[in-house]
C-alpha cells in the first residue's frame, strides 16, 4: 500500500494541515505526520536537532528488524538513557506494531530485573552503552542495538511500509507503578485507550505543526507519553529537557520556542518560590498543562503572570486511566473555586464519566465526597497478570467498569471535582481524623511558599506520636506555628518544623514523602 500517497490524501480532508484523524490508531496517525512532515523538526535534545526524514531511517530500520528478530512477541523493552536514542526506539516499537515498555537504566537492578519477568519481554532496544547492563538484568535477553546520530542523513518513511492492522485491545505500552506491598503493578495501557486520549487532547488544545512541546517526564512516568504522542501525530516538534535544563526551564522556553508546556506543579512551585516567575518570563508559551500533583492556586496564578498568552489547565488522572482523565481551566479569576487553596480538578473529559462512593462502596450523586471513581474508554481494565491487585482497585457498577482512584474528592453544585487527599494519607491523630494537605495549605500562606510537607512523624509502634512540618524556606519556626494557631485547631498544629534545603524528587519528579521520612529518622539518630 502506498502510504504516503494516502496520507497526502487524507490531510487534505482537513481545514487544519496539522489535523490528523483521530479515529485512526496512533501508528496511522504517527506514519501520517512522517509522511506529511518530513521535513520539519521532530525532535530536539540539546544541540542536535533531527527532522522527521532524519528520524525515519532510524526508526524504520529498526521496524524492520523487530519485525524480523521479535516475531510474534508483544511487548518489546526500550534500555536506554532519557535521550535521542530512546525516542526513536519507542517510535520503531509502536511502528511494528507492538507495546514498549520503558527500562530506566538509572532504576535499581532489582527493580529491573522484576520488571523484565513481570512483562515477559525476551528482546530490548539499547543503545550501546547499555548493553553491559542488559546482560546483568538477564542474560537471555535479545538486544537490538539503535543509535540516532546527530548527522543523520534525511530519507523518508519506506514506501513499502505499511501501518501493523491493530485492534483497540492490543498493548500501547506498559508501565510498571509502586505497589503498596514494594512490588511493581504493571499498567497495560491499549491503543485503544491511547488512541481516545491523543484524539481528545488533539483537539482540545488544536496542536499545529509549529508547535514546540517540552519534554519534562522520565519515559517510565506515563506523562511522558502525552508530550510525544501529541508532538509526533500532529507533525509538532518535542523538546528533551535534560536534569540540569530544568532548574532553569524558563531559559529553555525562550531559547527553544516551546510554545506547550507540561510538566509536574512541583517545578513551577520551585520557580515561584525562587521568584523566577517574573510577568512575561514565558510570553512565548500558548498551552501550559499541569499534572500529577494538585496545583496550588498561588503557583498557577504565578505561572500566568510569567506566560500571559497561555491558556493554563489543570489536569488530572492516574496511569490506569491513560495519562489524564480530567480537566480545569484556570484563570487569575477564579480563586473563588478553590478549595484548600488547590485549582480544582475540574470535569471528565468528553465520553468518559466519574462517580463519587462513600466508605459501603454507595454513589454519591450531585453534592458530595468521597472516594473518585472513573470509566470509560480510556480507563485499563485490569492490572497486568495480578489478580489481586485488579480485585482491589476495579470493580463493576451498574453493568459498568470503574477504576477505584483512591482519591478523595468533593463535587460541587456543577459539577467541579476538588481534590482533597488520598484514602491513604488521610491519618487519625488524638482521635480526629485529619486531611494533612489542610495543614499544608495553612502553612502555605503563613510562609508564602508552597514548598511545604507535613508527615506524621514520629510514630512509635505505628502509632502517630506527632506532626512535623518541613519546609524549603528559612523561616522562625515558633513564629510560623503562633501564626498556625489562629488557623486550625489545637490537634492540627506540628509539633515542630524542619527545614530542608532541597525537597527529594522521585523518579516522576514528584516530591518523594518517603524519602523526607528518612531524612526525619536520619536526622533524629544524628541527634542522639
Amino acid at each position: 500500500m502506498n502510504i504516503g500517497n494516502e496520507a497526502i490524501a487524507e490531510m487534505s480532508k482537513t481545514k487544519d494541515e496539522g489535523a490528523i484523524l483521530s479515529e485512526r490508531s496512533v501508528v496511522h496517525q504517527l506514519a501520517n505526520a512522517f509522511n506529511h512532515f518530513g521535513a520539519r523538526p521532530a525532535l530536539k535534545v540539546g544541540r542536535n536537532i533531527w527532522s522527521y526524514d532524519q528520524l525515519a531511517g532510524p526508526v524504520f530500520e529498526t521496524t524492520k528488524t523487530l519485525e524480523d528478530q521479535a516475531g510474534d512477541q508483544p511487548l518489546v523493552g526500550v534500555l536506554c538513557a532519557r535521550n535521542q536514542n530512546a525516542y526513536a526506539a519507542i517510535l520503531a516499537v509502536l511502528m511494528s506494531g507492538r507495546g514498549y515498555v520503558p527500562l530506566n537504566p538509572k532504576l535499581p537492578m532489582e527493580r529491573l530485573q522484576k520488571i523484565v519477568q513481570a512483562s515477559g519481554i525476551k528482546t530490548v532496544l539499547i543503545e550501546p552503552k547499555q548493553i553491559s547492563l542488559a546482560g546483568q538484568i538477564n542474560p537471555d535477553l535479545s538486544v537490538i542495538e539503535l543509535v540516532l546520530r546527530a548527522d543523520a542523513s534525511a530519507r523518508p518513511i519506506p514506501w513499502d511500509y505499511t501501518p501493523p492492522k491493530l485492534s483497540d485491545g492490543d498493548i500501547a505500552y506498559l508501565l510498571f507503578t509502586s505497589g503498596s506491598t514494594g512490588e511493581p503493578k504493571g499498567v497495560a495501557v491499549s491503543h485503544g485507550n491511547l488512541r481516545t486520549y491523543v484524539g481528545t487532547v488533539n483537539r482540545l488544545y488544536a496542536y499545529v505543526p509549529d508547535d514546540v512541546h517540552s519534554q519534562t517526564f522520565e519515559l517510565t512516568f506515563d506523562l511522558s507519553v502525552h508530550d510525544m504522542m501529541c508532538a509526533f501525530t500532529t507533525g509538532g516538534c518535542l523538546v528533551r529537557m535534560s536534569g540540569a535544563e530544568l532548574l532553569s526551564p524558563l531559559a529553555v522556553i525562550r531559547k527553544q520556542g516551546i510554545t506547550c508546556w507540561f510538566s509536574v506543579p512541583s517545578l513551577a512551585s520551585m520557580l515561584a518560590t525562587q521568584g523566577a516567575l517574573t510577568d512575561g518570563s514565558a510570553a512565548g508559551l500558548r498551552v501550559s498543562l499541569f499534572c500529577g500533583e494538585a496545583l496550588p492556586v498561588s503557583v498557577a496564578n504565578a505561572w500566568l503572570r510569567a506566560a500571559p498568552n497561555a491558556v493554563l489547565e489543570n489536569l488530572y488522572g492516574p496511569t490506569e486511566a491513560t495519562i489524564a482523565f480530567t480537566r480545569q481551566r484556570w484563570s487569575a479569576a477564579g480563586n473563588g473555586q478553590a478549595r484548600l487553596g488547590l485549582v480544582p480538578i475540574g470535569a471528565a473529559f468528553a465520553g468518559q464519566e466519574t462517580a463519587i462512593i462513600d466508605a459501603q462502596d454507595r454513589v454519591q450523586p450531585g453534592v458530595a465526597s468521597g472516594e473518585l471513581l472513573l470509566s470509560g474508554a480510556q480507563v485499563t481494565g485490569a492490572y497486568w497478570h495480578d489478580p489481586d491487585n485488579t480485585y482491589r482497585r476495579y470493580l463493576e457498577l451498574d453493568g459498568r467498569r470503574w477504576y477505584r482512584t483512591g482519591d478523595l474528592v468533593e463535587q460541587g453544585e456543577d459539577g467541579t471535582l476538588y481534590f482533597v487527599g488520598r484514602l491513604d494519607s488521610q491519618i487519625k491523630f488524638r482521635g480526629y481524623r485529619i486531611e494533612l494537605r489542610e495543614i499544608e495549605n495553612a502553612l502555605s500562606q503563613i510562609i508564602g511558599s508552597e514548598l511545604v510537607v507535613v508527615l506524621p512523624w514520629p510514630k512509635q509502634d505505628q502509632e502517630i506520636k506527632a506532626l512535623t512540618a518541613i519546609v524549603a524556606i528559612k523561616c522562625d519556626a515558633g513564629a510560623v506555628l503562633q501564626s498556625l494557631r489562629s488557623l486550625l485547631p489545637d490537634y492540627m498544629i506540628p509539633s515542630s518544623v524542619r527545614y530542608i534545603e532541597t525537597f527529594p524528587k522521585n523518579m516522576s519528579g514528584k516530591v518523594d514523602r518517603n524519602a523526607l521520612t528518612a531524612w526525619l529518622e536520619d536526622s533524629l539518630s544524628s541527634d542522639q
